[in-house]
């Protein structure tokens, strides 16, 4: 009987993503494009206006609440809820855009 059970166990799909949710194709580029826009406006310096400095924080909170969505790109995903920090998972998720994604314009920092 404990064997049937471990068996009917092993064989239910992961906890973290239910199977009736897809993963969204299109939702690393747009994580991805929030956290080139947060670089885009880093790349400015100090002539950040109290504004843009917010703008800042608040598109790398953005892109870390995006890619913990159950339709997320499992990578990105995993990595958001993976770290506690703010700060590491986004420069863990610009570490995998880097090296994933292609930027929409070729303005972009990276």
């Amino acid at each position: 009987m404990a064997s049937s059970q471990a068996a009917v166990e092993s064989a239910s799909p992961s906890p973290s993503v239910p199977p009736s949710v897809g993963v969204d194709p299109t939702s690393a580029r747009f994580v991805c494009e929030k956290l080139r826009l947060r670089d885009a406006h880093l790349e400015r310096g100090d002539s950040l206006s109290p504004v843009e400095e917010e703008q800042v924080v608040l598109l790398g909170m953005e892109a870390a609440h995006d890619a913990r969505l159950e339709d997320a790109e499992p990578a990105l995903r995993e990595i958001a809820r993976g770290y506690g920090e703010h700060d590491v998972v986004v420069a863990k998720m610009i570490a995998w855009c880097k090296e994933h994604t292609e930027p929409l314009l070729d303005t972009s920092p990276w």
